[in-house]
């Protein structure tokens, strides 16, 4: 119980540091506007950097995950979500954090899924469903107690931390994942890195969001924009029906 307890904090730190990320940058944007002098499309840019890059690669991530070791990529994660963390918390101008954001989606594609499997790696086959449950526990409550962070911080001290709080938590949980924390494998052989998928995935996604920013100022000037998206739609779909390792096996959805 001892060794569980310290292997499940060990998980639970970058996982919610990862939570908490999300919810804090979202309600600080006001603040960053300010701190700058930036647009409302740059602000918009933090949010979606490190959406787009956590989308792109969630799957992907995963699946290093299971071939290479899921302790071994959640400490490349928790590592990506630190140094994230330092170049967001002391950014001289919005560009940095909107490049560390992407770095911290980085970070948040290979922890998100990856403690899923630890977590459950932990519990013997019959106890799956309560580590899940604590999966879940501590995803809500990260996310909960983002905003009751974000606002002390916001109102107390400089606005840097809301991005440094998340380093000495992704730190400190290093020591009880390398101490309590078990590798664990489930597939054998190595798969081919789908490198032209995760490319057109993330144009894809990319030009779907900058269409919808950008439409309300930009009207019908955006259609080259559109275009681009539903040509990197029509690749992507092609090339993941050629691909040995898909990012997403197109038979689910045709």
């Amino acid at each position: 119980m001892r060794t569980r307890l310290f292997a499940i904090i060990g998980i639970a730190l970058p996982m919610m540091a990862v939570g908490m990320n999300f919810s804090i940058v979202n309600m600080a944007i006001a603040t960053l506007q300010n701190e700058f002098s930036s647009s409302v499309s740059q602000m918009q840019w933090i949010l979606n950097a490190l959406g787009i890059s956590c989308a792109a690669l969630l799957v992907m991530m995963g699946k290093w995950a299971d071939t290479y070791g899921r302790r071994r990529m959640y400490l490349i994660g928790t590592i990506f979500v630190f140094i994230a963390s330092l170049l967001s918390g002391f950014a001289p101008k919005v560009g940095w954090i909107i490049t560390a954001q992407a770095i911290q989606g980085i970070g948040a594609a290979i922890v998100l899924p990856t403690s899923q499997a630890l977590l459950t790696h932990l519990y013997p086959e019959s106890e799956r469903s309560r580590a899940m449950g604590i999966w879940a526990m501590l995803a809500c409550t990260s996310l909960a107690i983002g905003p009751i962070v974000g606002g002390t911080i916001l109102s107390t001290i400089s606005w840097r931390w809301i991005f440094l709080i998340n380093a000495p938590m992704a730190l400190f949980s290093i020591y009880p994942l390398l101490r309590f924390v078990s590798e664990s494998k489930t597939k054998e052989k190595e798969f081919e890195f789908d490198f032209k998928g995760v490319v057109l995935l993330i144009v894809t996604i990319s030009s779907l969001v900058f269409t919808i920013m950008q439409a309300p100022s930009w009207g019908w000037g955006v259609w080259k924009i559109a275009l681009l998206f539903f040509i990197a739609l029509a690749l992507f779909i092609y090339s993941e029906r050629k691909s040995k390792t898909p990012i997403i096996r197109p038979d689910f959805f045709f």
